[in-house]
């Protein structure tokens, strides 16, 4: 184990910041694969109509911005601030820097950094709008098949988001419907989920700052 890994310091904040690209660790040198833009698109899915609004239940979903915009089901009434996501196992935050990129280091860098490293290089991968962000959230007594925390500092099981409740901003920036298609059929192999904050919500405003 490196000299690196075996610091925690500042892990918090890396999981749930936003590192600009030019501090990102140099690992997409010679990673050219990328899919075509997806808010060039127009095709729908079975699972995500091409035009939602008026064929489903509006109670249910909410409301759709632009004609892109994926399917997001109502979050739930939670205590803390929830997330519409998936939980990331190391398996797949590894899996997927090395599937984006072959010769990505898993050996020399921490797990924590990695983590903004594989978002930052999934945005460009499926042509994001948006950023797409993490956050740690918390297992219910129905979760049984959740992720361990990805290091043992953590306060929860990090949880990589497309929509969360904890502001306008978080709410609004949709990803396409093909981007999460793409995700949950090649990426994670379940639909996401909304799962709740592991921290309240006088807490989140700590680190709110770096979402």
């Amino acid at each position: 184990m490196s000299e690196r890994e075996d610091s925690d310091d500042g892990a918090e904040a890396v999981l749930h910041g936003t590192v600009a690209p030019d501090a990102l660790h140099d690992a997409t040198t010679g990673c050219e694969e990328s899919y075509p833009d997806p808010s060039m698109s127009s095709a729908a899915t079975a699972s995500t109509p091409a035009d939602p609004s008026t064929e489903l239940n509006d109670s249910l979903y909410m409301k759709i911005l632009r004609p892109s915009d994926a399917l997001i089901p109502k979050p739930p009434a939670t205590t803390n601030y929830c997330y519409y996501g998936w939980p990331l196992s190391i398996w797949q935050l590894k899996g997927a820097l090395l599937r984006i990129c072959r010769s990505y280091d898993l050996d020399g860098v921490p797990i924590p950094r990695m983590i903004p490293e594989m978002t930052f290089m999934l945005e460009n991968k499926l042509g994001f709008r948006y950023p797409l962000r993490t956050a740690f959230v918390k297992a219910g007594k129905e979760d049984k098949d959740l992720p361990l925390k990805l290091y043992p500092t953590a306060p929860g099981i990090s949880f990589l988001f497309l929509v969360g409740t904890c502001g306008k901003p978080f709410q609004d920036q949709r990803p396409t419907q093909e981007q999460v298609r793409i995700l949950t059929d090649e990426w994670f192999g379940n639909p996401a989920q909304w799962m709740e904050d592991a921290k309240s919500k006088e807490d989140w405003l700590g680190y709110s700052w770096a979402c």
